[in-house]
């Protein structure tokens, strides 16, 4: 079965892989045989359309605004720590001309999952129409002495999955034993869950 590779920003080319399989007794989900390696942070489709319609511009995640949106999402939550962004993606999502802007956030302590943690917090959010929307997240404000640890939320991709012209967030949702990968669809009054697969776990 032929798939179109993509990244976040461009097309790299087709790739052949096995069809997909459900997996055995010992495995979870689904599973695909593909001779040699997959490059990280690369989306395949086997769609007959453009699934890159538009380029996304990769935002400075030091920019003021931004953290200005993600601390207002922190706040509002309970958590009164600064927002540090680490990802961040402008593209107009649902074909009105004016750009939507992506972006992922992680608190500091959650590159080191071993120590103990002060209040924390990682999660996905789309700023539409003035409004930031929350897509995923987890919200801890409360410190803790033990370890503990939040999944990562991170977009991948920008591209349309459904044909209809507009592209869908593609975003990484890393645990510490499993992953998976979600898809959104934005509108002018929201965004919408398309699907969400996982692998892995205990």
């Amino acid at each position: 079965m032929t798939y179109t590779r993509y990244t976040a920003s461009r097309r790299l080319g087709p790739c052949t892989l096995g069809r997909p399989h459900e997996a055995g007794d010992d495995e979870a989900g689904w599973s695909f045989a593909h001779p040699g390696r997959v490059p990280a942070n690369t989306v395949g489709l086997a769609a007959p359309w453009n699934a890159l319609p538009r380029l996304p511009k990769r935002d400075d995640p030091r920019d003021p605004v931004l953290r200005r949106w993600a601390r207002a999402v922190l706040v509002g939550r309970g958590i009164q720590a600064p927002a540090r962004i680490t990802a961040a993606y402008s593209i107009d999502l649902d074909g009105d001309g004016t750009p939507e802007c992506v972006f992922s956030a992680w608190s500091p302590n959650q590159d080191t999952p071993q120590v103990p943690r002060k209040a924390q917090y990682s999660f996905l959010a789309v700023r539409t129409h003035g409004v930031t929307v929350v897509l995923n997240g987890g919200f801890d404000p409360t410190p803790h002495s033990y370890e503990e640890y939040l999944d990562h939320y991170t977009p991948v991709a920008f591209l349309d999955i459904d044909g209809d012209g507009t592209p869908e967030i593609l975003a990484e949702d890393a645990g510490w034993e499993w992953g998976g990968i979600q898809a959104y669809h934005v509108t002018p009054t929201g965004a919408t869950l398309l699907l969400s697969c996982y692998e892995g776990g205990n």
